[in-house]
């Protein structure tokens, strides 16, 4: 079945699901990505999760 509606431009971005160090994040801003999803623990933290200290690095990447 087809969908009605049309597709619109939108920015390119990442998922990732690894830790990103701040010279990973710039080369994706550099390459044109405007966004990284990241994912957090609900009940436990693992080593790939979003820590506080790498939304900031991220954040100083020039993701806003």
């Amino acid at each position: 079945m087809a969908l009605q509606g049309s597709v619109q431009n939108a920015p390119a971005g990442i998922d990732a699901n690894a830790v990103l160090s701040a010279s990973v994040a710039k080369q994706f801003v550099d390459a044109g990505y405007r966004f990284c999803v990241r994912y957090v623990g609900r009940t436990q933290m693992a080593s790939h999760d979003l820590t506080a200290a790498e939304a900031r690095t991220l954040l100083g990447a020039a993701w806003r």
